[in-house]
């Protein structure tokens, strides 16, 4: 039986009218309104006629299941009734809002309403509800068999998951998997020509970052738990995961393994596994927060303003929130989305680790992101092809604070009885 640990309703309750009113919001933009109900009328019959269309954008429809899954997800969190039942009505309301959001569209000039977005949206909302008890089955057995173990018990586990999840997330996005044989087959082509292909300059510094981090935070973690030799166990884990996440790319449909790419990643390994015995013995918490964020911040300017060159006339900065989005919904946009986010989960996580009991962590990591990415955004507008915009502020923002709430949830469910900080966990030998 699934034990319903929930957070309180009026938390899951605020999220999710929040996700009600971004859903909203992203449905009626840019807010070009029609209040004639003769036009209404006409794109309605229009609709109709239409039915299901043939041919549908494959980014359309992942950008509705996405904006869709947050709602189910805190709706199954803040409904009363339980199981089942609730994952229907969560569904059901998901469905009236986005049949609501159609018929608010009758009245623009520039959205269409279509019933195929009715569809993805409530197919989104059915899976958020249903992550949410899903997670909660498979977490609660894998986390008592992890407590049980000791190898997950202490403290240091929790950042080296949080940077697990981020790089593995980093190297699936946007989460097109495929399994035609045609596209697998092509890459291999392509690598068979030029193995040593390499993309635009610009990403290295973040695949760097991120492999140096799971590199010395798991080594950190490794010797804890009385594992011998931590340092060479956790490079050669970072560099085994490397490969494997870069061979993973061949069933990522928008993504392609390159070997330089993990090269690149395989140095970020071994620069995190020698600032580890450099500084074992010298733990500073504050230090490692600060290097993370300094190394983002650095990350981050690399990689938005690559290649370095100055345009004759600035781009104007877009004021409107995921305003882009709406004019160019394709797969990069969403894949733009989701990196800007994952860039900015290590800032939280930092916050959370210096000050984990701090009710202000939330707040101060979202205004630190935000502030580190206003000075990039500006100066996108001098940087030929990049588009500054307030959207990549939101979403930097929004990246801390998931950092601040993962690395604050990132525990086993069960604890153990003795006290996991104790020098007898820190000391104790793997038993299996």
């Amino acid at each position: 039986m699934v034990r319903e640990d929930l957070p309180s309703l009026n938390a899951a309750a605020l999220a999710w009218l929040a996700s009600a009113l971004f859903i909203v919001y992203g449905g009626a933009i840019p807010f070009h309104f029609d209040w004639n109900t003769a036009d209404a009328g006409a794109r309605l019959r229009w609709v109709l006629n239409l039915g299901l269309p043939r041919h549908v954008s494959s980014a359309d429809v992942l950008q509705n299941v996405l904006l869709f899954v947050p709602f189910g997800a805190f709706g199954y969190l803040a409904a009363k009734r339980r199981g089942v039942l609730r994952m229907v009505l969560v569904t059901a309301a998901a469905a009236l809002l986005s049949m609501s959001v159609e018929c608010l569209q009758l009245f623009t000039l520039d959205r269409t309403a279509s019933f195929i977005d009715v569809i993805t949206d409530t197919t989104g909302a059915l899976m958020g509800a249903a992550a949410v008890p899903i997670g909660m089955a498979i977490w609660e057995p894998v986390s008592a068999v992890a407590a049980s173990l000791r190898w997950f018990a202490p403290r240091e586990w929790r950042p080296v998951a949080l940077a697990l999840g981020v790089t593995m997330a980093a190297a699936w996005e946007p989460f097109d998997a495929t399994l035609d044989v045609g596209s697998i087959r092509h890459k291999l082509s392509a690598l068979s020509h030029a193995p040593w292909q390499r993309p635009a300059f610009g990403d290295e510094l973040l695949y760097i970052g991120r492999y140096a981090a799971l590199a010395g935070l798991g080594a950190a973690w490794l010797r804890v738990v009385g594992v011998r030799r931590p340092g060479l166990w956790a490079t050669l884990g970072a560099a085994f995961l490397a490969i494997a996440l870069e061979a993973s790319q061949f069933f990522i449909d928008s993504r392609m393994p390159l070997p330089y790419e993990a090269a690149v990643a395989i140095a970020g390994v071994l620069l995190g596994s020698a600032v580890w015995l450099f500084a074992a013995d010298r733990p500073r918490s504050g230090g490692v927060a600060a290097a993370i964020i300094a190394w983002t911040f650095v990350a981050a300017a690399v990689s938005m303003l690559a290649p370095f060159k100055r345009a004759g006339t600035p781009t104007p900065f877009n004021w409107m929130p995921f305003l882009s989005a709406y004019e160019f919904t394709t797969a990069s946009n969403v894949s733009h989305v989701i990196e800007v986010v994952l860039l900015y989960v290590p800032v939280g996580a930092a916050f959370a680790w210096v000050r984990p009991r701090s009710v202000t962590s939330y707040a101060a990591a979202s205004v630190l992101a935000a502030a580190m990415q206003s000075p990039l955004e500006y100066l996108q507008a001098w940087i030929p092809g990049r588009h500054p915009d307030i959207t990549d502020i939101l979403l930097a923002a929004l990246g801390a604070g998931l950092g601040v709430w993962a690395a604050r949830r990132l525990k086993p469910a069960h604890r153990l009885r003795s006290n996991d900080s104790s020098r007898s966990h820190r000391t104790a030998a793997v038993t299996g």
